[in-house]
């Protein structure tokens, strides 16, 4: 219409979930939440595929440009060493630089060194013989029975580091033995 000023549309890139396919949304659990512990949200970041990394770098960073260039030229900087660079700096912007590189330490420790991470969590359990999908849900490493059960069966699910393989088994709980589901999700026992 006449006498009025045209609009200026602006259009905004989109954040590309840890998938690497869809945008980022809680809804569909490819998201880095603002509010997640600095460990998760390093590991998060570091399951990028390379392909995101320019992308996040871009819109989550306030590095150069030349910077960026370099970081995510593959001649020049190994694909880890640059999510490694991002994750600290992702972390550092919502917690702060010792926590950035605390999680990068412990993602190290875990997933390069193949150590466990220096902050398990004890849980108190009653002593005696029993099921071990049965305990794995009762110390909240796995939803259900049934879950411990497919996770053992995947070779998911390690006592003191070394992987379980019988579904079916019993497991006597001992002071400071550790469960392991996953790569994530770790238990100390503490026994009653």
């Amino acid at each position: 219409a006449e006498g009025q000023s045209p609009q200026v549309v602006m259009v905004l890139p989109i954040l590309v979930g840890t998938d690497g396919t869809k945008k980022m949304s809680k809804s569909l659990g490819n998201y880095v939440g603002l509010n997640d512990p600095p460990k998760l949200m390093f590991e998060k970041i570091m399951s990028i595929p390379d392909s995101l990394m320019d992308n996040y770098f871009t819109l989550l960073t306030n590095m150069d440009k030349s910077k960026i260039a370099d970081l995510i030229d593959s001649q020049k900087t190994h694909p880890k060493q640059a999510k490694t660079i991002l994750g600290k700096e992702i972390v550092k912007m919502y917690h702060d630089e010792k926590s950035a590189a605390w999680a990068a330490e412990e993602f190290d420790r875990i997933h390069a060194k193949h150590e466990l991470p220096g902050d398990i969590p004890v849980v108190n359990v009653k002593g005696g013989s029993q099921s071990l999908p049965k305990l794995l849900a009762e110390i909240n490493l796995v939803s259900s029975n049934s879950e411990g059960k497919r996770m053992i069966k995947q070779g998911g699910v390690k006592i003191n580091g070394e992987k379980a393989t019988d579904p079916n088994s019993e497991i006597t709980p001992q002071n400071g033995m550790t469960l392991q589901v996953g790569r994530r999700k770790f238990a100390q026992l503490n026994v009653e």
